[in-house]
This record gives C-alpha cells, sequence and structure tokens, in this order.
C-alpha cells in the first residue's frame, strides 16, 4: 500500500476549496450578527462583508487542514522556542482576491509549516469586538486581531522568517510577533 492511500488530501491535484455548506455556514453566521450588508448596501460596505466572510473561512479551512493531517505531523525537538503570530486587518487588507484563492494559499502555508514540523496551532478569531476587562469593569475592545498561529523555531530569526513568509502579509495584513515564556 502506498504511504499516501491513508491520507486522501494528499490525493487532492489542485487547491482544497472550503465545502458549499461551509460557505453558506458562514454567510448565515455573519447574517445573524449583522455583518452582511443587504443586496442594496454600497459595494464598499458588501466588499468588507464579504472580506469577512472570505477571511472566515480561510482561518477554518486552514485551521481543520492542520487538524485533520495534524495526527501524523512530525513532532519537533523539544529545545525549539515557541513563538505566537498575532494577525491583524484594517482597512489596508486588501479584499479584492477570490475567497478560494486565499483559503488554498494560507492552508498550503500553515501546511508546509506543519510538514516541517514547525506549526503547533492556528486559529481565526470570530470578528466580533472582544471584552477588555479593567477592575470590574467592561469595555469593548475592536483592535483588528483576526487570527494567530504559534510556531516552534530556533530563535527569534528564524521566528521572523516563519512570519515573513505568510500571506498575510501580502495582502496588507499586519503580524505581531511574540515569543512564548517558557514554562
Amino acid at each position: 500500500m502506498h504511504a499516501d492511500a491513508d491520507d486522501p488530501l494528499k490525493a487532492l491535484t489542485g487547491p482544497a476549496a472550503p465545502p458549499a455548506a461551509l460557505r453558506e455556514e458562514v454567510k448565515r453566521s455573519l447574517g445573524e450578527r449583522g455583518l452582511l450588508a443587504p443586496r442594496h448596501a454600497p459595494r464598499a460596505m458588501l466588499g468588507r462583508s464579504l472580506a469577512y466572510a472570505a477571511a472566515a473561512a480561510l482561518f477554518f479551512a486552514a485551521g481543520a487542514l492542520v487538524g485533520q493531517r495534524g495526527a501524523s505531523a512530525p513532532r519537533t525537538a523539544a529545545s525549539g522556542q515557541r513563538y505566537a503570530l498575532f494577525l491583524y486587518e484594517d482597512s489596508t487588507f486588501r479584499t479584492d482576491v477570490p475567497e478560494a484563492s486565499l483559503v488554498a494559499e494560507y492552508s498550503a502555508w500553515a501546511d508546509s509549516l506543519r510538514r516541517r514540523g514547525a506549526l503547533v496551532a492556528g486559529e481565526k478569531l470570530r470578528d466580533a469586538e472582544g471584552t477588555v476587562l479593567v477592575g470590574d469593569a467592561r469595555e469593548a475592545a475592536s483592535a483588528g486581531l483576526s487570527g494567530f498561529f504559534i510556531v516552534r523555531a530556533a530563535g527569534e530569526d528564524e521566528a521572523l522568517a516563519l512570519a515573513r513568509s505568510c500571506p498575510h502579509l501580502r495582502y496588507g495584513g499586519r503580524i505581531v510577533l511574540r515569543e512564548i515564556q517558557p514554562t
């Protein structure tokens, strides 16, 4: 039996697109939260809503791909340090790229890190505002944080190289790299 026979994702001849049901679920969820513009809304608002849906599907698909294939991922040396890559988006983030292309590009990037043993985790965050707690008080926080990856690298230079290779930067996103305190 061929080694790849147990992994149907390796048999794909092209980029993996999210299932139609996932796309509809993302649209439904965004609509329920009032994040999708009505059909008669200005194009800019509709474009932003579609960008949020594309980003949600993108991170979900990348996470699902990593999760499905993670069981057979090679383990990294315990000496590698962990770093967090926080992905931010603002008005400069490009929204003119087809969703399937974004999903394929981010998924391929995450999969390449996984194969090298550098990917620890990655998640897309909901587009809703977060909550900042200050003592007993609560206030809304919307800093544009859209997702994160946890990677393992030999040092800061390698972690910076991993961050610079992330597709997020090519679309106008920003990445904040932070070393995770060793336990």
